[in-house]
């Protein structure tokens, strides 16, 4: 008869890091979606706040200050350019867009490898980005005026 002694140990062991793999890519998976819906929220904002006021400084802090409350903000995931406002014609009407980008972190880069070492992995940061469009308002004449 054969001793299997320490067959128990290499299973759980195999067991273990499948376990932290499917883990940690469920928790990368609901910074995505969270990052996905912050970018949404601010994007939309932003588009409302340029088309309703006309103004490109009120909308990017707009967008900035949804992002820098919900989410972790430096230079590497929210650098400056990571915002576009824009203006364009569709069936000749104005409208306002909004573009905003968010670099994700990616919780264990090279988790991957653990599986295929010859995997490149996924880097240290995924992009998420969203666009919002709005009508824009016009002022009425008096407020041009004033100006």
């Amino acid at each position: 008869m054969v001793k299997k002694r320490g067959e128990g140990l290499i299973f759980i062991s195999i067991i273990f890091v499948i376990l932290i793999v499917l883990i940690l890519n469920g928790a990368q998976l609901g910074m995505f979606a969270y990052s996905k819906d912050i970018t949404n929220t601010a994007s939309r904002e932003g588009a409302r706040a340029y088309a309703v006021e006309h103004s490109e400084d009120l909308a990017r802090n707009q967008i900035k200050e949804i992002v820098s409350k919900t989410l972790y903000v430096n230079e590497e995931t929210f650098p400056g350019e990571n915002v576009e406002l824009s203006e364009i014609t569709h069936e000749d009407q104005p409208f306002c867009k909004a573009r905003v980008s968010y670099n994700v972190p990616v919780i264990a880069p090279d988790i991957l490898k653990i599986l295929n070492p010859k995997d490149p992995g996924w880097g240290r940061f995924k992009k998420v980005t969203s666009s919002a469009y709005f009508l824009k308002e016009y002022q009425p004449e008096e407020e041009l005026d004033e100006e």
